[in-house]
């Protein structure tokens, strides 16, 4: 799905982004990994080209174990991002998405059929 631009950040507003050019899928991942960083059964997310995302305003922090880069605000906790770094995507977090732009052809399929796709259950 093609779009002119969507923008988004955290909850405190520290952290601003901007997306322009294609959104490859939304899906919704409950991997263990997912589950225990959002502190939920699941979480919504949005993949763009990794090139398609520029930062607007503040700097997330990053946490990495080598493989897969997540980025969040330090100061409200949101969760922002997610990377597998062998990949050229960037999976953006549904709910960081400001509210006037999540429209149902964002909302992935799988939160209405509860069909869950998942990241690799790496622990």
């Amino acid at each position: 799905m093609s779009i002119d631009i969507l923008t988004g950040g955290c909850y405190c507003g520290d952290i601003r982004y901007q997306i322009e050019g294609d959104i490859l899928r939304s899906v919704t991942c409950r991997c263990t990994s997912c589950a225990r960083t959002a502190g939920t059964h699941a979480i919504a997310w949005l993949t763009i080209p990794s090139d398609s995302i520029v930062l607007i305003s503040g700097e997330p922090t990053r946490c990495t174990d080598g493989i897969i880069t997540r980025t969040f605000c330090s100061r409200c906790g949101t969760k922002l991002t997610y990377r597998d770094d062998a990949r050229s995507e960037t999976d953006v977090t549904l709910s960081s998405i400001d509210p006037f732009h999540r429209t149902p052809s964002l909302i992935p399929a799988s939160l209405e059929s509860n069909h869950i796709v998942c990241h690799s259950d790496t622990g």
